[in-house]
């Protein structure tokens, strides 16, 4: 993983590269801000120093990892975590036991962001439900399987410098999912060399410029389908059986409009709509988008409907996979967004290390199974490694 970085720093350094990636896993692992953090470093490197000297603190300091970092471009920085991905995995991909192709679930964080906006660019409005009003928000696409839950690659969003405004038409946005997708399964196939069978997202993610790309990538995808008018109307007309009860429905050619790269702004796609009836789990309807073969004529068909589409719960945990990657990122109030974006990718690929933990103490024991819950938990695992870490110095 850590090969993967490089600082762009001058000559004649006192402290290298792999000292200053060691400071950041020491920050990550202890929840600490960079200076704080350097002190602790600091007691790791020299555990028993002279207290009579007023200079005993060893290790780079807090500050020289930030310069370093602010030096990095968020280009550069989404490239380095990305290759310490791709690495991880790598290593991990003989012992794990995904299928080939693999199932793809991609998702958008938010990480808030207290203080003046003024004109940080990268800065955006947060969601209705959030208790906060700005925030950076970061993608990532996570490979998911039967014993796996690992994220494969991490991307930036919210800002022109990481789609190309002038290849759509229409209202200039700051990012488009489409683009975000492109991004991440590129990634996936081409660095991580996994080829991606199926794709799940968020309601977000319900978009003609999505249905398009993946389409003319041949991947199948589940989508949950924003209640709009239409879909409103499709659940009306949802089958039912002799009481009254909705049924499993599918809608073929649902069209779509919106904008697509390099074309219109108002871009005809069709799917295909999967209505889901309330459950044990479920309140209400459930609508989702597709491109599977689907279909609803005989009780079998929707059995098997069913089944394919409720496969979709499998990326439940992406969520709770975003609280344990901020539980890796260190603590800091900079406005410096490669500062920010640099400590939130290194907490990826720490949370993946985690995982890959995980799942090697399960293959010890014999037990590969899908499980919502680790055998070694996050805490477990932040203790593990800062006696690695320290171990190292």
């Amino acid at each position: 993983m850590l090969p993967a970085f490089e600082f762009n720093r001058s000559g004649d350094l006192v402290y290298d590269d792999e000292e200053l990636l060691t400071l950041e896993a020491c920050l990550g692992v202890t929840g600490t801000a960079a200076n704080g953090g350097a002190e602790t470093y600091g007691d790791f490197v020299n555990p028993d120093p002279d207290l009579d000297d007023p200079f005993y603190e060893d290790g780079p300091s807090g500050e020289t990892l930030l310069e370093a970092i602010k030096d990095l471009s968020p280009t550069d920085i989404t490239e380095m975590v990305n290759q310490g991905a791709a690495r991880v995995l790598t290593r991990a991909k003989p012992r794990m036991e995904f299928e080939t192709p693999v199932m793809l679930s991609i998702d958008v964080t938010y990480v808030a962001f207290y203080g003046d906006r003024e004109e940080l660019i990268r800065v955006q409005g947060a969601p209705d439900d959030k208790s906060y009003d700005w925030c950076h928000k970061f993608a990532t696409a996570n490979v998911v399987g039967d014993n796996v839950h690992f994220a494969a690659a991490m991307l930036p969003v919210g800002n022109a410098d990481y789609h190309d405004p002038d290849a759509y038409s229409g209202e200039d946005k700051s990012y488009r999912v489409g683009d975000v997708v492109r991004r991440l399964v590129d990634h996936v196939t081409e660095e991580c060399r996994i080829n991606v069978r199926r794709l799940y997202g968020d309601a977000e993610f319900y978009a003609t410029d999505v249905f398009t790309s993946l389409e003319w990538r041949d991947i199948r995808y589940v989508i949950p389908a924003p209640r709009d008018d239409r879909v409103k109307r499709f659940i009306a007309r949802m089958d039912e059986d002799v009481d009254g009860n909705k049924q499993v429905t599918v809608k073929d050619d649902h069209a779509v409009h919106g904008p697509v790269k390099h074309d219109v702004s108002n871009t005809r796609a069709e799917t295909t709509l999967v209505g889901l009836p309330p459950d044990e789990d479920h309140d209400e309807v459930q609508t989702f988008a597709t491109n599977l073969v689907l279909d609803d004529e005989i009780r079998l068909d929707r059995r098997w409907t069913k089944k394919q589409i409720t496969r979709y719960r499998r990326r439940g945990g992406i969520e709770t996979a975003y609280s344990k990657i901020k539980e890796f990122a260190p603590w800091t109030t900079s406005t410096d967004f490669s500062v920010r974006l640099f400590h939130f990718g290194f907490a990826v690929l720490l949370y993946d290390l985690w995982l890959l933990v995980d799942f090697l103490v399960q293959t010890l024991i014999d037990v590969v199974e899908f499980r919502t819950k680790p055998r070694v938990t996050a805490p477990r695992f932040r203790a593990f490694l800062r006696r690695e870490v320290s171990a190292l110095l």
